[in-house]
């Protein structure tokens, strides 16, 4: 009768014979299946009759049974607690399953944790915010990680799955601005490279520093110093990973990007600032460390970037002519600068007079700085030379600023980009940009809002920017020094009034020659070019015979 679903008839037979434990096995299957009967119309009836049929199969010892009428019941959360209690651990993965299903995410968790159920644990422990209790279970299984890491077997899927929580677990405290919480997780990451991965993403660099220090890779943590804004920093960790070359050449770059632009400097000249001779001394004795001896070139360097009072024009132009053989734009560039700049800043009284015959090249040799002083012809000369050399470098920056990243020549630009970077303090990182080092920079004074990106001491412009302002101030910077140089000629043409009219003319196809460049350049203004004629019409008027100098003018100018 039981078989044939004739509840009534087999409890009332079970009892009349004594069977108790059958009577209620019938009782509880009678109950289940009204349960289930009336659970789509009736489902308060229903739930009713399940929760009696459970405790008539708990009380003949049938728990799996009982967890199936809770089930079909809807009571997750008793149905579990019955798979916790009643199965010596055997049932613990259909405990959880039954919290998840409540979604009570803590019961989940643990009893996941007990069945080793990693995937479904670390899911609730996600679900539940239990982060520590996922952590304690993935060190627990640490010790069965795969060996040789293969990527396709059981244990090596688990360790995917614990990476994707750890990762979770960690950017949940990075969210929270709990770094001490977070790095627990970091740390638990299975490789190195995952650690460093997020930290490095996540702009942690000085948490990412202390473990390449601790690691002893202090190659990476130069990297990482560098990420962070800390030259000096970097040049310690380069240092010490032996690379002294490198290390020189940031020391070297910190020292010009602060004697440049620290301090609101414009760019010129040369700033002093504290510990600018510490560090250079420091240079000369990594360079001794490294190779017992502080090259010609090295010292040629620090010369150049110091502020040596006592430095004269012999000792300038020795560092300008060995700068040159050097090759390096950048320092060509200052030692240029510096030696134009002694001419600018003297007296007209005392430029060398010269002959007829050198004034009409106007051309010169460094020698002749050497030999005779400052002249027009010199400092004219010197003035084309920086003059170029920026051009030069203009126009590179204005073909790099328009050209797609994939179309760069590395090669031929490079001599212009490792300008860019050594004059303008910035350098070109791994995320197509440049990590600016002084956001202060005056050169970045006419930015955009927003061209600058920042994430804690770090400030990034994109490549086409950082060019684009370093083009223009560069255009500025010419116009400016052309200026100067004009009202330089201006002076000494001023202050000759005893010298024949070739001297003077020529000073004035000097004049002539600077205003037509910076003109060329589209750099000059109107009123600039004006006060040319300004200059010319009194000498044209004191002397009736200028066909020599006239002739002179259109032989080299086509005038």
């Amino acid at each position: 009768m039981l078989n044939e679903k004739n509840f009534d008839m087999a409890i009332a037979c079970f009892e009349r014979s004594g069977d108790a434990y059958m009577a209620k096995w019938a009782k509880a299957v009678s109950l289940r299946e009204d349960g289930k009967r009336n659970l789509k119309t009736h489902k308060e009836i229903a739930k009713h009759s399940l929760t009696e049929a459970a405790k008539n199969f708990l009380s003949i010892g049938k728990p799996d049974y009982a967890a199936d009428c809770f089930i079909i019941a809807g009571e997750y959360i008793k149905a579990g607690r019955i798979y916790l209690e009643n199965f010596n651990g055997t049932r613990l993965e259909d405990a959880g399953d039954c919290f998840a299903e409540a979604k009570s995410w803590n019961e989940a968790a643990i009893a996941y944790a007990r069945a080793k159920c990693v995937e479904k644990c670390l899911n609730a422990c996600t679900k539940a915010k239990l982060f520590e209790m996922g952590l304690k279970l993935i060190q627990e299984l640490k010790k069965e990680n795969c060996k040789s890491n293969c990527g396709r077997c059981d244990t090596c899927q688990r360790v995917k799955i614990e990476v994707e929580f750890l990762r979770i677990s960690a950017t949940h405290f990075h969210h929270r601005k709990d770094t001490k919480s977070m790095m627990k997780f970091v740390k638990a990451f299975p490789t190195l490279d995952l650690v460093r991965s997020f930290l490095w993403n996540k702009g942690y660099f000085d948490e990412l520093l202390r473990i390449e220090v601790a690691n002893g890779d202090f190659v990476r943590a130069a990297e990482v110093a560098e990420m962070k804004g800390d030259l000096l920093l970097q040049a310690d960790m380069l240092e010490k990973a032996e690379k002294y070359e490198e290390a020189i050449k940031t020391i070297l770059f910190h020292v010009q990007l602060n004697s440049m632009w620290g301090m609101k400097n414009g760019g010129w000249p040369l700033r002093q600032f504290p510990e600018k001779n510490e560090l250079l001394g420091k240079v000369k004795q990594i360079a001794i460390k490294s190779l017992h001896h502080v090259s010609k070139a090295l010292d040629c360097k620090i010369s150049i970037l110091s502020n040596e009072s006592h430095c004269n024009l012999s000792e300038k132009t020795e560092q300008m002519i060995l700068a040159q053989k050097m090759g390096n734009l950048n320092f060509e560039a200052l030692s240029l600068r510096k030696v134009l700049d002694v001419h600018i800043c003297s007296a007209a009284k005392n430029f060398q007079h010269e002959q007829v015959g050198s004034l009409l090249e106007m051309n010169y040799n460094s020698k002749m700085l050497l030999e005779t002083g400052i002249s027009s012809i010199t400092m004219v000369s010197l003035w084309n030379e920086w003059k170029g050399k920026l051009l030069s470098s203009v126009k590179s920056f204005t073909e790099l600023e328009k050209r797609p990243e994939k179309e760069k020549d590395k090669d031929k630009d490079k001599a212009y980009i490792e300008f860019a970077s050594e004059y303008f303090g910035a350098r070109e990182n791994r995320n197509r940009s440049c990590t600016v080092f002084n956001s202060e920079s005056f050169w970045l004074k006419d930015r955009r809002v927003g061209s600058l990106q920042r994430q804690g001491n770090c400030t990034w412009i994109s490549i086409q920017n950082f060019f684009m302002h370093a083009r223009k101030f560069l255009l500025v910077e010419l116009f400016s020094v052309g200026i100067k140089v004009v009202k330089k000629l201006e002076e000494i043409y001023l202050a000759c009034n005893n010298q024949h009219c070739i001297c003077k003319g020529t000073l004035i196809l000097g004049i002539y020659q600077d205003l037509k460049s910076l003109k060329d350049g589209e750099l000059v203004r109107f009123d600039q070019e004006q006060r040319f004629f300004e200059i010319l019409s009194p000498l044209k008027t004191q002397y009736e015979n200028m066909k020599e100098f006239i002739s002179c003018v259109k032989v080299q100018h086509a005038v």
